[in-house]
């Protein structure tokens, strides 16, 4: 598991797990609340936040949503960067 440089949100994990799956994607866990996969590639401001929910007591909030794609929209070529370097086999993507 690798700790998602790009950007932070207070409160929550977000991490890549080395050697995981395509689509590109990372993950966000509220500690003891919920967990969720979010494919970063797939977000826009028509489609929203796009992401598979792994576990959860609830899911996110609204606005946790909202946060989480503002920073996604904003970072998405360093969250590309980011898997190609953390994560993405290059023969496999």
């Amino acid at each position: 598991m690798s700790k998602l440089q790009t950007f932070a949100l207070d409160g929550l994990d977000l991490f890549f797990n080395s050697h995981d799956h395509l689509p590109p994607h990372f993950h966000v866990r509220k500690p003891g609340e919920w967990e969720i996969r979010v494919l970063f590639l797939l977000c826009s401001e028509q489609k929203g936040l796009v992401f598979n929910v792994k576990w959860s007591r609830h899911p996110p909030s609204k606005k946790e949503e909202r946060e989480i794609l503002k920073l996604v929209l904003t970072n998405l070529k360093s969250l590309l960067m980011e898997w190609e370097q953390k994560v993405c086999i290059k023969e496999n993507y």
